[in-house]
């Protein structure tokens, strides 16, 4: 029987298009609130963020002092791996199924105060290799037929 409190994938059966339905993703901390405008003397550390070099991730996990390029599974990711392919058909108003694969995280590098536009050419050829190589490792598991690599803007 199809577990609808994992992820999986449901019919449209007006379009036949598939979605994908991830509710262990309300869970996830509460990102919805307005931000002000960010500070312009950000600190190279934060102890508050998840992110940073030595803190706590909101999963319990807690990130090595990394000096580099960083990966790791999300905390809340949106699909999972090893989740069985049960289909659930009960009529032909619902039909879904589960939909294994993964989640992750790249952090370009360790300080918090940086974006892309402020590394260097070298540090910019290391988050295309981690790129390169989560894409690789990913697309290499035989439940997984498509990887998307993307980017969610971050706003300090």
């Amino acid at each position: 029987m199809l577990d609808f409190s994992k992820p999986h994938r449901r019919r449209n059966p007006l379009t036949g298009e598939w979605i994908l339905v991830s509710p262990q993703r309300t869970r996830r901390p509460w990102q919805g609130k307005v931000e002000e405008t960010p500070k312009l003397n950000q600190p190279v550390y934060d102890s508050t963020c998840y992110l940073c070099p030595g803190n706590t991730r909101d999963g319990g996990a807690g990130n090595p002092k990394y000096e580099k390029t960083f990966t790791f599974t999300n905390d809340h990711s949106a699909i999972l791996p090893g989740v069985s392919k049960d289909v659930y058909t009960p009529n032909d108003l619902i039909t879904a199924d589960q939909e294994p694969g993964m989640c992750r995280v790249l952090c370009y590098c360790p300080e918090h105060n940086r974006t892309m536009a402020d590394m260097t050419a070298k540090e910019l050829c290391d988050v295309v290799a981690a790129w390169t190589n989560e894409y690789k490792t990913i697309g290499a598991n035989d439940d997984i037929s498509y990887v998307q690599i993307f980017e969610k803007a971050v706003f300090r």
